[in-house]
């Protein structure tokens, strides 16, 4: 058989010339759909499966909280802390067990301005009340730009963490910023595979997650501007905004990986405060119910609930005289042998760098690294 005819006949046959053109057809087309992923504003699923490695966040806590209701535990079932002025590390449905690495809130100008809590802030942390843990942080940019005071609590009456915030610009007018909310969930403590996505829950937009039975879900009173869900170091918001400075490319859903979450907060509908709530449940129903019936209270009540839940339980505290000089319990093993009088009982911390009970207290003031520590507030810069 002469083989170079049978090879010329094949690559001039009909299905040749087919297979080809299809294969051309084919390349043409992954070459639009290339360019309409790069191109187009938003797309339905985000790239860059699965993310980057999860790892949890600094061990140093300034603040930790949960809702207390007379005469006993409330219904909500939340731990919070806080780490140098944001939201860290959030405990549902047991204190062992976290549900979110972080969130924290994120301000850009478009022109090159960024800056992120608190790795770009100086903050100050404070207790209006002794001994109730509702803490009011403020944050301040290190620029000079902008200033951002929150006041957070466990809504006694729901699987919910609120956040009242207001954003007060230092240089410049109110609409020369953009602010964002960045939500990192590690759901049933786990950094993946967690899912996010951007929902709708009675025509209000909300910020989804999900993994293995537990869901979270963050409302904000002022609908969002724009929201996006993505996978970390890849496709999230945070990228986005420190290369563009705002939200370029959006996204409804992230699958199945390291995952994170971004809304932006339209300031000109708010003047600059707004109110976060950061729902929890078994289900994202039940999430964004926690969220949703968190937001439509009255913040000043809920905050007013929470403090008294904590003062009721602190009256029915009593805590014991020191023994006298010479009693059977004036031992070498007891604190106050020492001449220093000093009473072992379950007491409230007045501050988040308060000792527990037993430990060596702290002097007035301590001055630790950048972090400075008195009654009731700690200041990083």
């Amino acid at each position: 058989m002469n083989t170079h005819w049978f090879q010329e006949t094949r690559r001039s046959s009909p299905l040749g010339t087919g297979l080809a053109g299809a294969g051309a057809g084919m390349a043409t087309l992954g070459a639009l759909a290339w360019t309409w992923r790069r191109l187009s504003p938003h797309l339905r699923y985000a790239p860059g499966w699965p993310g980057e490695k999860p790892h949890w966040y600094y061990a140093a806590k300034d603040g930790i909280g949960t809702a207390l209701g007379p005469p006993g535990p409330s219904r909500s079932r939340i731990w919070f802390t806080l780490h140098r002025g944001v939201l860290s590390e959030v405990f549902y449905p047991r204190a062992d067990q976290p549900s979110i690495r972080q969130l924290c809130l994120i301000v850009t100008d478009g022109r090159g301005f960024y800056s992120e809590e608190p790795l770009d802030t100086g903050s100050r942390i404070e207790m209006p009340v002794q001994g109730v843990p509702a803490y009011q942080l403020t944050n301040t940019d290190r620029q000079g730009r902008c200033r951002i005071e929150k006041t957070i609590l466990a809504h006694p009456d729901h699987d919910a963490i609120l956040q009242f915030v207001r954003f007060v610009p230092l240089r410049g007018a109110m609409g020369d910023y953009r602010i964002h909310a960045f939500l990192d969930p590690h759901l049933s403590n786990r950094g993946r595979p967690n899912s996010a996505w951007v929902g709708t829950v009675a025509g209000q937009t909300m910020l989804f997650a999900e993994h293995q039975g537990h869901a979270a879900a963050l409302a904000c009173s002022i609908d969002w501007n724009d929201a996006s869900a993505g996978y970390v170091g890849r496709s999230d918001g945070r990228r986005d905004l420190q290369r563009h400075g705002r939200l370029s490319q959006t996204y409804d859903q992230a699958l199945h990986g390291n995952v994170s979450l971004i809304g932006e907060v339209d300031l000109a509908c708010c003047d600059g405060a707004f109110l976060l709530a950061l729902g929890f449940g078994e289900s994202p129903a039940e999430a964004a119910h926690h969220a949703r019936s968190g937001m439509l209270d009255d913040f000043t009540s809920a905050l007013d609930h929470y403090n008294a839940g904590w003062r009721d339980w602190q009256s029915g505290l009593s805590i014991p005289e020191p023994p006298e000089p010479g009693d059977a319990t004036s031992t070498a093993s007891a604190p106050w042998s020492s001449g220093r009088t000093r009473t072992r009982t379950c007491r409230v911390p007045t501050s988040p760098a308060s000792p527990s009970p037993g430990a060596r207290p702290l002097p007035k003031s301590r001055s630790a690294g950048s972090a400075t520590m008195s009654s009731g507030r700690a200041t990083w810069s």
